[in-house]
């Protein structure tokens, strides 16, 4: 044993000379591991999340998420806020589409009263709750009604939030929290059933339309795609959502020119 570990001190020491003799190879070497961490750990909480994680959706077999990419290109890229909605009314393989906000959940403080709680908000478009197919254990979902700019600005908590900031009590329904993102206020309408924190890990879902509106960026905003399959369709037949030259048109990043060859991507759930 302590043959093993005066061999890993001479390792440790090794190393350590080889990054003072060459610091940029050093820095190089630390940054494309911590990226390939960082990219692993990412595609298997996608995976984890549509592929083995049961989420309480109806028929989740049913739904597929979609995003776009291009041939030859090593990256993928979301659909903008305007083009998906162009796409949602044109998709004839899909029954129901709804859209997120392409970073996900991401942490903002959000002021209840004289309290500031950081909380994961998510950006859905109003009929998300009616893609997935499901039904909140307190009060109500959003609807499309809400996702429009103008209109009461509405938020529903996911059931571990609830539980967690707001100790599970219904009184929750009508409270009044305001975004630090953009400084509205949000009335909550409704708490998601245990389990349901898509985007993984959200803690509050609010309109897309409304609080893009808001920050003054809502034709740059970019979205993924959630979409239900038409009965009788595989999975496969997600990336059918438009021909391919009109997909290619809507979906290709700007400047790219609808010649880059981009395409619907999918991940059945």
């Amino acid at each position: 044993m302590r043959r093993l570990a005066n061999r890993v001190a001479d390792l440790v020491r090794d190393g350590l000379r080889g990054a003072f003799r060459s610091p940029r190879f050093a820095l190089g070497a630390v940054l494309i591991l911590g990226l390939g961490i960082g990219l692993a750990t990412a595609v298997f909480s996608v995976a984890h999340t549509l592929l083995i994680r049961q989420l309480p959706v109806r028929a989740q077999d049913r739904l597929v998420t979609l995003w776009t990419e291009a041939r030859g290109q090593v990256f993928d890229w979301p659909v903008s806020l305007t083009d998906a909605r162009a796409i949602a009314a044109e998709a004839p393989t899909l029954e129901s589409v709804a859209w997120y906000g392409y970073e996900g959940a991401w942490p903002t403080p959000v002021r209840d009263g004289d309290r500031l709680t950081p909380m994961a908000l998510a950006l859905v478009s109003g009929r998300f709750f009616d893609v997935l197919g499901t039904r909140p254990e307190l009060g109500r979902a959003l609807r499309a009604e809400d996702d429009v700019v103008g209109g009461g600005l509405v938020a529903v908590l996911s059931h571990a939030a609830w539980v967690r900031h707001f100790g599970g009590r219904a009184e929750v329904i009508g409270r009044t929290l305001q975004l630090h993102v953009n400084g509205a206020s949000y009335i909550v309408v409704g708490v998601m059933p245990r389990g349901l924190d898509f985007p993984r890990g959200t803690d509050l879902w609010v309109p897309i339309g409304p609080a893009t509106a808001a920050r003054g960026d809502s034709s740059s905003a970019y979205v993924n795609l959630v979409g239900r399959l038409r009965p009788g369709l595989p999975p496969s037949g997600a990336a059918r959502t438009t021909s391919p030259d009109s997909f290619s048109a809507r979906a290709a990043p700007r400047g790219s020119g609808a010649s880059a060859g981009w395409r619907p991507a999918f991940l059945a759930w």
